[in-house]
C-alpha cells in the first residue's frame, strides 16, 4: 500500500473522530436549549460521541490490524 493511501485513511479516521464528537456535543447543546436542562444533554452527547468515535475507529482500524498479524495467526482463524 502506498504511503499516501495510508495517510488518507488515517486522515479520514481523524475526521470521523472529530465529527462524531462535535455531532454529539451539538446535539446535546440543542437538546439542553430546547428542554432547559443545561449541562445534562451536553455531557450525554459528549459521551455518546466518544463512544461512537471509539467504536468507529476500532472498526476502521480492523483491516490495518489484520494485515499486521503474523501469517500463521491468519491461517488459524480461518
Amino acid at each position: 500500500m502506498p504511503w499516501w493511501v495510508l495517510a488518507l485513511r488515517l486522515t479520514g479516521i481523524g475526521w470521523y473522530i472529530a465529527i462524531s464528537m462535535v455531532g454529539g456535543i451539538v446535539a446535546g447543546v440543542f437538546l439542553d436549549c430546547w428542554l432547559g436542562a443545561k449541562p445534562l444533554f451536553t455531557l450525554v452527547g459528549l459521551l455518546l460521541g466518544l463512544a461512537v468515535a471509539f467504536y468507529g475507529t476500532y472498526r476502521l482500524l480492523q483491516p490495518f490490524l489484520a494485515d499486521s498479524r503474523p501469517p500463521e495467526t491468519k491461517d488459524k482463524q480461518r
